[in-house]
């Protein structure tokens, strides 16, 4: 019998991105999975839009009811998928993603060969080129940055170590449903930027990942959060950084914030950015007032 697979998408204001999202997926050869698209609070009549495009393709449509970042968004669909759903695998995409058609097929025999893995990811690609943007990721702490690799061969199938602080990225992290038996629910926290390495990091035991390389997936850079311009990934990126580092490596902590005002302080001087310089700052200072969740000015 076929594997069951649940496709987590979520949409906050973007009917464009979300769509071709859903499309491509519809499109996928493999076809025993439920895709469900939680609605992050939208108000720009998205979450109408897209379900009257997608109204006779069994396609599950959740509101959350406000906006709840993205660990709480796709907290709402996990729940809904471990009471509704019985699945063996799950997959969690940006709505900024499109998918190869046989991107699923492969994944799934991936980990089928694999079993002692549950968590893989495939290539990231940017969008409408055939640029590798992402395979896996790794925590430099002397460089206070996550380092980002594209050097392995994307025809092969490789196992990572999460000894090495290493991650699939949250974009397209694809995985077995016993995972969340042992990660649990995203860290809502954080609610939006290193939730991913977060909830991976709680991942207990030695294991492995799986860099699926011929697996491909198409992203956008940064839409998911309001496009490359947008304020608020400075924000969160500043704080969460440091929320991470006090909880994971708290011995860092000291040095962390030396390199981040190098890393994310020195370079907006010198480009007199100064409206996301404002928010970087506004990131520290809710780090050390203790401040989680959803920003508040």
């Amino acid at each position: 019998m076929n594997s069951t697979v649940v496709i987590l998408i979520l949409n906050w204001n973007n009917f464009a991105d979300t769509y071709k999202c859903i499309r491509s997926i519809l499109d996928l050869d493999y076809r025993n999975r439920t895709i469900v698209i939680i609605d992050n609070g939208s108000t720009d009549g998205s979450l109408k839009q897209l379900q009257e495009a997608f109204a006779h393709t069994g396609v599950v449509f959740l509101n959350s009811g406000s906006n709840l970042g993205y660990a709480g968004g796709m907290n709402v669909g996990i729940n809904y998928a471990l009471r509704k759903i019985p699945f063996d695998f799950i997959w969690l995409l940006n709505n900024d993603i499109e998918v190869k058609h046989d991107s699923l097929d492969i994944l799934l025999a991936a980990l089928k060969e694999n079993p002692d893995i549950d968590i893989a990811g495939p290539t990231l690609l940017l969008s409408g080129t055939d640029r590798i943007m992402e395979q896996y990721y790794t925590l430099n702490l002397w460089r206070g940055r996550y380092l980002i690799h594209t050097h392995l061969n994307r025809n092969h199938i490789a196992r990572i170590s999460s000894r090495n602080n290493t991650y699939i990225g949250g974009a397209a992290v694809f995985m077995r449903c016993r995972a969340l038996d042992n990660l649990g629910l995203i860290p809502e926290e954080y609610f939006l930027y290193n939730e991913d390495v977060a909830w991976q990091s709680s991942y207990k035991g030695d294991h492995d990942f799986l860099y699926v390389g011929p697996a491909i997936v198409w992203h956008k850079r940064s839409a998911s959060s309001g496009g490359v311009k947008t304020v608020m990934p400075d924000y969160y990126d500043s704080r969460n950084f440091l929320y991470f580092m006090r909880k994971e490596f708290p011995l860092w902590l000291p040095y962390e914030f030396i390199v981040s005002i190098i890393n994310k302080v020195l370079p907006k001087v010198v480009r007199r950015e100064w409206k996301r310089l404002q928010y970087v700052l506004y990131g520290f200072r809710d780090f050390f007032r203790g401040k989680t969740g959803k920003f508040e000015p």
